[in-house]
């Protein structure tokens, strides 16, 4: 274990020698780990206590998830464009710059090309690590090109006017939680703003039930990017341009395994912390969307799903963690899955 003056304990499982001219390396916060638990109901308390894993990557010749050199789906800002054409400098929802390089198999989607990049535009993007340690960009997502703003988070609870609700802040962009231009929480849609769902998943059309985003299945829990440009209401409350459904993460237990067409589903109870079931008791009897059963969850699993649990396999009582989107279909809570995890003991 390593400590550094005034941070908290970092696990080596072994000693890392650092090697060649390029190499990676995983901080992984331990959850488990991290947190106590004392006492119950109104009297309970807790510690806090971070603790992280620290082990080598392996960069992949052509990474394909973060276990071999890849992330995906980063939230940005295009800051500059670089002389030579191919190239441009973002920067992350966590305040990090990154030089990302573009080629002829980077995929552009929401605008045509690279050329149709522009400074402080808002992007989402997928990057791999190259041998040389340079970034290239293998996708980049333009969901709203008018946007100034980004505020990224779940869908908590309806407030105000008819359209509005509260988002849970878990990232931005374009603005700061401070300051200006200040980051929103609260919003309100109108019939001009568009609901739109994450270009990262090309498989959606092809799910074997209804997947549409709207705001007729607009539910709580779900994670959103709302895009904004300046325009407010009565109020003073931004009214987004977009609400793009995004990418998020559930803990469960699987309950029942099946097929359908070529997807393998997964029935999942969800923990009981878990946003969806916490959020619906405080808005249970208000006329909004509702699931029968905001502890489960059917997941939905296709070829270009990547399985990172230990193993690789999931079997009923698998406890695990599913990436991807969250779909509400008539009462159904319903996920297409990108990245299957080892989860979270509850």
């Amino acid at each position: 274990m390593a400590r550094a003056q005034g941070l908290q304990p970092v696990n080596l499982s072994s000693p890392i020698v650092v090697a060649g001219s390029v190499m990676a390396l995983s901080l992984n916060l331990q959850v488990p780990q991290s947190f106590t638990l004392n006492g119950t109901g109104a009297t309970e308390t807790y510690t806090i206590s971070p603790t992280f894993n620290l082990t080598p990557v392996s960069i992949a010749a052509e990474p394909t998830d973060e276990l071999n050199g890849k992330v995906i789906d980063v939230a940005g800002q295009v800051m500059s464009l670089n002389m030579n054409g191919s190239s441009f400098i973002a920067q992350t929802a966590d305040g990090i710059s990154l030089t990302l390089n573009t080629n002829t198999s980077t995929i552009f989607q929401g605008i045509a090309a690279f050329s149709s990049l522009s400074t402080n535009l808002l992007v989402h993007f997928d990057a791999a690590i190259q041998s040389d340690g340079s970034w290239l960009a293998t996708r980049v997502e333009v969901d709203d090109a008018a946007a100034t703003q980004e505020s990224i988070g779940p869908y908590s609870i309806p407030a105000g006017p008819a359209g509005g609700f509260v988002t849970l802040l878990f990232q931005s962009n374009g603005c700061a939680t401070s300051g200006a231009p200040f980051c929103n929480n609260l919003f309100q849609f109108t019939s001009n703003t568009v609901f739109d769902i994450s270009q990262q998943f090309s498989n959606v059309a092809s799910l074997p039930f209804p997947a549409t985003f709207n705001s007729a299945n607009f539910l709580q829990g779900q994670n959103i990017s709302a895009f904004t440009s300046g325009a407010v209401n009565g109020d003073n409350i931004p009214i987004p341009n977009t609400i793009t459904l995004v990418p998020q993460t559930v803990n469960g237990t699987v309950t029942a395994v099946s097929n359908d067409a070529e997807f393998r589903v997964y029935t999942v109870t969800l923990a009981p912390y878990d946003l969806f079931p916490i959020l619906q008791m405080y808005a249970f009897n208000l006329p909004f969307p509702h699931p029968a059963d905001p502890t489960t969850i059917v997941v939905y699993a296709d070829s270009s799903a990547k399985f990172l649990n230990s193993g690789g396999m999931v079997n009923v009582g698998s406890l695990l963690r599913f990436k991807g989107l969250v779909f509400f279909d008539n009462g159904t809570m319903r996920m297409d899955a990108a990245e299957v995890y080892d989860g979270v003991t509850e």
